[in-house]
């Protein structure tokens, strides 16, 4: 939601009903135009949209639960090779786990911390990706 206003297409996708509904309402609330929310998987969903938009610039969000991104969505990401990818994670074990394998494809341009709850241990982490200028 927080992308809608700097970007033309915002695409949302979740399997949680409650999740969706709860976007749904922000969305009419904010009076965004150019956002909705997808019921579905992921791996499904990236990979037929990836289809229908392969002479399309993309950038990817992904903002993963705690145990990051799966094995097949991490396959599809480097198999379409969207332009740009930014990785929000709460999971920095996961998050490192995924780079390692996302940078064989994408260069790692920058990576901040963010403290949204202060005072306990959780910490998000933002890494923004380029995809390699050498990549196949």
């Amino acid at each position: 939601i927080m992308a809608a206003p700097v970007v033309r297409q915002v695409i949302g996708v979740e399997e949680n009903l409650l999740s969706i509904e709860a976007a749904n309402e922000n969305i009419a609330n904010l009076g965004l135009k150019n956002h909705r929310v997808q019921a579905g998987q992921t791996e499904a969903y990236l990979k037929g949209y990836f289809q229908e938009n392969k002479d399309k610039r993309i950038s990817l969000l992904v903002d993963p639960p705690r145990n990051g991104l799966s094995k097949d969505v991490i396959k599809i990401i480097r198999q379409y090779k969207p332009e740009q990818l930014i990785y929000v994670s709460c999971g920095p074990a996961s998050l490192a786990e995924n780079l390692k394998k996302l940078c064989k494809t994408y260069d790692l341009l920058s990576l901040a911390l963010v403290d949204m709850f202060p005072q306990t241990k959780h910490i998000e982490s933002v890494a923004v990706l380029k995809l390699k200028k050498d990549v196949d």
